[in-house]
């Protein structure tokens, strides 16, 4: 079950050694947003080698990488011969970027001799994106869950977070249809304020 996901920053060694201590299910290594441009080829490396030797306790592993635009490519080259379940795709807004990403999945896959195939996980942070929620969760069958990104999409609103999340209801109700009737998952957007722990 998909109850709660923990992203942990691919820069952080710390982080990637004891992701498994929390008792989430699922682990998300992060490559975007976490990880400044300066550091993506290291993070890229320690993620890799975390897949690798870091036993994160039997549960589901997912790496988010970088746009396709912006170092997703590489990221998928780098992390797929080391066997994640899934990558999460970000601002994923259509059909194209999904087929996009299973074609360079296919192609890694192919050149390290991979036995399962890489699930995708599309990141839906844009208003075009939510308006194509549905057909980004029918595009492939290695689509298993949609992923709200509540901080992206509201900027891309010019409306601001709150608390409460009011202004994310709209997105949650259209997401949380689009994956019920393709038989996939939703997955809400992350909880962010850190200095927060009675609203986490």
């Amino acid at each position: 079950m998909r109850r709660t996901l923990l992203f942990l920053p691919g820069n952080n060694p710390g982080n990637l050694q004891s992701g498994a201590v929390f008792g989430a299910d699922g682990i998300i290594l992060d490559l975007e947003d976490s990880v400044s441009p300066a550091e993506k080829d290291a993070a890229r490396l320690l993620v890799a080698s975390a897949l690798k030797s870091v036993d994160y306790a039997g549960v589901e592993r997912a790496v988010r990488i970088n746009t396709l635009a912006a170092g997703g490519e590489a990221d998928i080259a780098a992390v797929v011969p080391c066997g994640p379940d899934a990558v999460m795709l970000p601002k994923t807004e259509s059909i194209d970027d999904i087929r996009a990403c299973e074609a360079l999945l296919e192609k890694a896959e192919a050149a390290c001799g991979a036995s399962k195939k890489t699930l995708i996980m599309p990141l839906i942070e844009t208003p075009m994106g939510l308006a194509r929620c549905l057909e980004i969760a029918l595009a492939s069958k290695r689509v298993t869950l949609l992923s709200l990104g509540g901080e992206d999409y509201t900027a891309s609103l010019g409306t601001q977070r709150t608390r409460e999340g009011r202004e994310l209801i709209f997105a949650r109700g259209m997401l949380a249809n689009a994956a019920a009737a393709a038989g996939i998952d939703s997955i809400d957007a992350p909880f962010a304020d850190t200095n927060d722990p009675e609203g986490l």
